[in-house]
Order: C-alpha cells, then structure tokens, then sequence
C-alpha cells in the first residue's frame, strides 16, 4: 500500500509540473503586445527543457484576438534505484483576448504545427 501511495504522489508531481508549465505559457503569452502574431508569441513557450517538451499543435490571430494549442510533456526523474521515474503529457489550449488561461483538452490526432516565418522586426532609429 506505501509504495502505491508513493508512486502516485510521484505521478501527481509530474502532472502538477505539467499544469505549473501551462499556467507560465500563459503568464509568458500574456506579457506580449496585442498586435503580436499567435505564432510569434508561442515561440517563446515552445521548445524542450531540461524535464519538458512544449510543442505547438496550432495558433491563429494575434495576442489581443486568438488561438495557441500546446502540448505538454513532463518528465519527473527518478528518485532511487527503484524508481523508474514519471511523465506527464497534456493538451492546453489558450483563447487569447487581453488575457488568457489554459484550459486542458484531449489531444488531437495529430503532430505539432510548423510555424511560418516569424514576423519581421522594425526598429527605430533615433539621430
């Protein structure tokens, strides 16, 4: 019974690490101008980590007015030799409008997005 109580915190872990990793996408997506592409902004979330993976999975419209669909995957490495460690994996998708939240969903049939070309940046010169 302990080691089916143990192995499930571990579990809850790796899944609260999943939800801790789609909650900061938010904050991150948020922080971005309005006028911002979806798929610029969600290059910043995306990418693999040391114990995650983000991937895109879609994204339209803009930060003020649009749609991120990411995928999570979370390991949690082991923590002795009998241990064989736990993963996480998720969907989230994020309406954007002034504010966004992820909201968790079943992951769709199919693999991550390519993302266009990011937008060109403009930069003032000031003589």
């Amino acid at each position: 019974m302990v080691l089916a109580t143990a192995c499930s915190v571990l579990q809850s872990d790796a899944a609260t690490s999943m939800h801790t990793r789609a909650a900061n996408a938010a904050a991150v997506l948020e922080n971005q101008p309005q006028t911002a592409r979806a798929t610029d902004a969600v290059r910043l979330v995306i990418g693999d980590g040391t114990d995650d993976t983000i991937t895109v999975l879609a994204a339209s419209g803009t930060v003020g007015k649009g749609f991120i669909e990411l995928r999570i995957d979370v390991s949690v490495k082991p923590t002795s030799e009998f241990d064989k460690g736990r993963r996480a994996s998720g969907c989230f998708t994020y309406v954007l409008a002034y504010s966004t939240h992820p909201d968790q969903v079943d992951c769709p049939g199919h693999g991550p997005m390519v993302l266009p070309p990011p937008s060109p940046v403009t930069t003032t010169t000031v003589s």
